[in-house]
């Protein structure tokens, strides 16, 4: 059974008192002409979901469904927020979670535009109450020898990410749309307009073609046994 914070009444929350919170967090972007521009929500929503389920004393938030997307804002479909305001806005959030007893915060991050912010604004948290954090960008912190045993094109809208949407809302991919674009993300830590353009030429780096649900069933599946064992670990590393 999945414990959701907004369905439950004031009297629930009262006699639960749960100690772990599961935020999602994601945004809406651009993933190429084949998948939903809520697909960096629709991930991390379902993962948190799954995952509250084999927990114990475990309650999903309402998760955060707008981002940091400015690498891709100049999509149609995007929506972009400023880093400060996002910032600010999930800062506030976490901190009224742990007002109300929570101990463990999980964050279930859904896209990398996300992860700079998201990190920064969990220090803080951390520093200035009691609670500890638990940050996850679900497709590159778990389940990575899977990952990469799986896929041989993985990345943005490209064989794990289509693959993951397939196995979950199958119903919203349109793979006749789908078509690759392989550049491998460089070591270094480059800011450029031109290399996004050569990066996401049309909002796409991978093989779109390749994906299948029963690939992202088997690596949705590995992802969610990581996690797990992530939350256990960190319960038990902070208790």
């Amino acid at each position: 059974m999945v414990l959701r914070w907004c369905e439950l009444t004031g009297k629930d929350f009262e006699k639960l008192k749960p100690q772990i919170a599961i935020l999602p967090v994601g945004t809406v972007e651009r993933h190429g002409d084949h998948l939903p521009l809520g697909t960096d929500n629709i991930v991390p929503e379902w993962l948190a979901e799954r995952v509250a389920e084999r927990l114990e004393n475990a309650v999903v938030l309402p998760p955060v469904k707008y981002g940091v997307s400015i690498t891709l804002a100049k999509f149609p479909g995007t929506i972009s927020i400023p880093p400060e305001a996002f910032m600010n806005y999930v800062k506030h959030i976490m901190l009224e979670v742990v007002r109300n007893g929570i101990k463990y915060l999980v964050v279930i991050n859904g896209h990398g535009g996300n992860t700079r912010e998201l990190q920064v604004i969990s220090k803080e948290v951390a520093a200035e109450t009691e609670a500890s954090v638990l940050l996850i960008d679900w497709w590159r912190d778990v389940a990575q020898d899977k990952r990469f045993k799986i896929f041989q094109y993985p990345g943005h809208a490209g064989e794990d990410e289509t693959s993951a949407i397939m196995a979950i809302r199958p119903e919203l991919v349109k793979m006749e749309h789908a078509e690759d674009h392989v550049m491998p993300y460089p070591r270094l830590k480059i800011y450029s307009r031109v290399l996004e353009d050569k990066l996401f030429p049309r909002a796409v780096n991978g093989k779109a073609t390749l994906a299948s649900a029963e690939k992202g069933k088997e690596f949705l599946n590995a992802v969610i046994a990581d996690i797990i064992k992530a939350v256990e670990e960190f319960t038990k590393l902070v208790a």
